[in-house]
């Protein structure tokens, strides 16, 4: 993989061991993929926190949202300071409705926990949207934008309704990007790669929601990944 010179002095650690290891993840992964080189990125959409049981423990056990962050967002043995991020990037979700835990269960320490997770990501600079559906509360890249976003539905209206261009990533590249400013070129940042490949010609009435997924479902089991 090419790397500008900006690219390679982030990855000397220029920026830190963070930003380094942030850097040595997207190589890998983009070489993985194939990706000749990174293109540039401002606009994330990310899982930063801890929000599973067993990442609370972890948080717990290791030593805070750093801990949680190196192992899980920038697949590093060694805790690393997290710096401020480099790129634009909104929060995909909290776990729970924060101020009406109690109807989902959710005791006062699990409350207390988020909180310090949430206080932790916005400290990084992260906005802390708390939502899947990210262009309904003001992410709204514009037509050719490079992003890196998660979440399987917003990628899908992110490429298709809004014409931006990202690929279906996750919390590891994501975090990455988001310290860097930077995602592999490969799939749907590739004009090459965003024609399509089938035409559907349904000659059924689709009215309802169900039918509409039953429709989704269906064209996706007969294509599979072209």
């Amino acid at each position: 993989m090419h790397l500008t010179d900006e690219e390679q002095a982030m990855a000397d650690g220029r920026d830190g061991p963070a930003v380094a290891r942030a850097m040595d993840l997207l190589q890998r992964y983009g070489r993985a993929l194939g990706a000749e080189r990174l293109v540039a990125t401002n606009n994330i959409v990310a899982s930063v926190g801890a929000t599973t049981p067993f990442m609370r423990d972890f948080a717990r056990s290791k030593g805070g949202m750093d801990a949680v962050f190196s192992e899980f967002s920038l697949d590093s043995d060694a805790v690393v300071k997290i710096p401020k991020i480099r790129a634009f990037t909104t929060h995909t979700q909290l776990g729970f409705v924060p101020d009406q835990p109690e109807r989902m269960g959710v005791d006062e320490a699990t409350v207390q926990f988020y909180r310090q997770g949430e206080a932790f990501i916005t400290g990084l600079g992260v906005q802390a949207t708390n939502t899947c559906t990210p262009y309904q509360v003001g992410n709204l890249p514009t037509r050719g934008e490079h992003c890196a976003w998660m979440e399987s539905s917003a990628v899908i209206f992110a490429n298709s309704v809004l014409g931006a261009r990202t690929n279906t990533e996750g919390r590891e590249s994501t975090s990455a990007a988001m310290l860097t400013g930077k995602i592999p070129d490969w799939g749907l940042h590739r004009t090459e790669c965003r024609f399509g490949t089938h035409r559907v010609d349904v000659q059924v009435p689709v009215e309802s929601v169900m039918d509409w997924g039953m429709l989704g479902y269906y064209v996706g089991d007969v294509v599979q990944n072209p």
